[in-house]
């Protein structure tokens, strides 16, 4: 099964997006895939609507979240809407106990952040799950190797995302599934188990080089929409 881990759509607090949750489901239908989480930034944002929609379309859709944590980026599948409050590595750790039914990877671990020049994820492995595998790559450039050897290192899954920003982008790097139901429970299981496969392949370097410029023109987009709605009074 088809499963696309990481995605942000309009309902993202923090990032300009464009395209709805219906939107991407339907994306995501028309790509093959059943299994989509929607992981906003810091809000859980997955109602029971958009959950029955996708149930409609043939697709399992998980609720989750890509919480800041300490200046990292964590994503929580299975999230509840505690996960929301979950700032630190402690308290990440004691929401883990809590709520055991969850599956939490270190997103981009090792890509130009503050990570990058001051590890906190292997220090706190133990909240960690899994780590992601970015579809963020070239043949010259790769911030994923890294991750690569974390993961290989704590026998951990290193699971493919598209970090989905831009519908176009949707399925660049994605993973298949081999659960033995389509239900929340078997999904997880399948990942701690690493019973995935990934999908993925190097963008070029100019693409990778052009991305952070689409990032701010992005960024830009949402400061001129909020302060025309200031003006307007809405």
């Amino acid at each position: 099964m088809l499963a696309s881990l990481h995605n942000h759509t309009s309902a993202d607090p923090i990032d300009p997006i464009q395209y709805s949750d219906k939107d991407l489901i339907d994306h995501a239908k028309k790509d093959g895939f059943k299994i989509l989480a929607i992981t906003c930034h810091n809000k859980t944002t997955v109602t029971k609507e958009a959950i029955a929609y996708a149930k409609e379309q043939g697709l399992l859709l998980i609720p989750g979240v890509e919480q800041t944590i300490e200046h990292r980026h964590i994503v929580i599948l299975n999230a509840a809407q505690e996960a929301d409050t979950v700032k630190t590595f402690k308290s990440l750790r004691e929401y883990k106990g809590k709520h055991p039914e969850c599956f939490i990877f270190a997103a981009h671990p090792y890509f130009p952040s503050p990570n990058f020049f001051h590890d906190k994820i292997e220090p706190n492995i133990d909240c960690i799950d899994g780590l992601e595998l970015s579809w963020w790559y070239s043949k010259l450039i790769d911030f994923n190797k890294k991750g690569r050897r974390i993961a290989k290192k704590h026998n951990l899954p290193f699971i493919g995302t598209s970090d989905t920003h831009s519908i176009h982008l949707h399925g660049k790097t994605y993973c298949q599934i081999s659960a033995t139901s389509l239900t929340l429970e078997a999904v997880i299981e399948a990942l701690r188990k690493g019973n995935f496969k990934n999908f993925t392949k190097p963008i070029s370097t100019w693409q990778m080089a052009m991305t952070p410029l689409i990032v701010l023109k992005d960024k830009a987009w949402l400061i001129k929409q909020t302060l025309l709605k200031l003006f307007r009074g809405h």
